[in-house]
């Protein structure tokens, strides 16, 4: 029964202690002190979001790079054993329109090349979607390649067809590796996404299941301390940002 007695009387020093103007300001010391590593771990949380996010961007352009360097590749092949592609070259690299075509689009290059991350990838995607629009016009205005083209086509049909045929295959082929990497991209950075956010919550997560310090369940509702703390400051207001309404 002593031993019981004693026991009570030190609990209840130990109570008016923390309730001590010294007691509650070591208290709130402390939880300024977890906030703050929390905090920090958040700000390592969304810097490895971002550094995820930054790479993979990189890898998905990397290997799109490496379908257009193949395709080119195997177009440049098609023209170099092709006779009708090879008679086609040669007036193309000679005629006007092709002159200011590729002058444009080193310019339009050029510009794009003083930009970087998405600002790069959006301004080369505007280069490349307006390629054809221009090269379309530059050789309506160029009535000499017309006049040379008309001769070859009309003197080289069936080699034209059989050219064509060979190209368009290139084309379809190239339009669906895109397509199918494109998809890939896509499932694969909601997949990675999901991945960072489960590694980035078990970072937060120390001691076996414990938050910096307290259980989860406990850091719900705060340790009995913290509760008699946030007590004192309750509102209404808090009860709503509880239940999330």
């Amino acid at each position: 029964m002593e031993v019981d007695s004693w026991l009570g009387r030190l609990s209840t020093a130990l109570h008016r202690l923390q309730r001590s103007p010294g007691g509650t300001a070591a208290r709130h010391a402390a939880r300024a002190i977890r906030k703050k590593e929390k905090d920090a771990i958040r700000k390592v949380q969304i810097q490895s979001i971002k550094m995820a996010i930054d790479n993979e961007k990189k890898a998905n352009a990397l290997k799109e790079q490496v379908i257009r360097d193949n395709y080119a590749r195997q177009f440049r092949e098609l023209e170099r054993h092709d006779k009708y592609a090879s008679a086609l070259h040669r007036i193309v690299q000679n005629s006007w329109w092709h002159g200011m075509y590729s002058q444009a689009v080193k310019a339009a290059q050029a510009k794009c090349a003083t930009l970087t991350g998405d600002a790069y990838a959006l301004c080369t995607q505007h280069v490349e979607q307006n390629q054809d629009w221009l090269a379309h016009n530059l050789r309506g205005q160029d009535k000499p390649f017309q006049a040379q083209y008309k001769h070859l086509t009309e003197g080289h049909a069936k080699d034209r067809a059989h050219y064509l045929s060979k190209k368009q295959d290139l084309v379809t082929a190239y339009r669906s590796d895109m397509d199918n990497q494109r998809e890939h991209e896509e499932e694969s950075a909601a997949q990675h996404e999901m991945e960072v956010e489960k590694e980035a919550e078990r970072r937060m997560m120390v001691h076996g299941g414990r938050d910096l310090g307290g259980d989860l369940e406990d850091q719900v509702g705060l340790d009995k301390e913290d509760q008699e703390d946030e007590a004192e400051n309750h509102t209404t207001a808090d009860e709503e940002g509880v239940n999330g309404q």
